[in-house]
């Protein structure tokens, strides 16, 4: 009965780190998101300038009082670039890319793919 147990409990605790690991990565992927949102209005209100502080911002590397699991360290990298579309209508594309230090409970990166989000907001004529 111990055995089995013992089993069990193994096959639990794995499931749940993985679970954790699950969503600490979509948690981060909406975090990037919401950076690339940021950067974009930023880019658009104050100028290209502005993007990557508001990136920083929204990703709470200055914050002391966010909590880990808000925080995304490294930095996440943000790049712009103008374009106009078919109609005449100039934009900003603002696309941010992160790459996570690993999983939940690593103690050294894995060399994970990146997360990059796209936001294209268009400028005032």
């Amino acid at each position: 009965m111990a055995v089995e147990l013992a089993i069990l409990l193994s096959f639990l605790l794995l499931a749940g780190l993985g679970i954790a690991d699950l969503w600490l990565l979509c948690h981060r992927a909406s975090i990037v998101q919401q950076c690339a949102i940021s950067g974009a209005a930023a880019g658009v209100a104050a100028g290209p300038s502005a993007i990557q502080p508001a990136v920083n911002e929204t990703a709470n590397q200055d914050n002391p009082d966010a909590a880990w699991v808000d925080r995304l360290v490294p930095t996440p990298i943000a790049s712009w670039a103008p374009g106009q579309d078919g109609n005449g209508f100039s934009y900003l594309d603002v696309t941010v890319t992160y790459t996570p230090d690993g999983s939940v409970f690593a103690y050294k990166s894995t060399g994970v793919q990146p997360i990059r989000r796209t936001v294209r907001m268009m400028l005032p004529p």
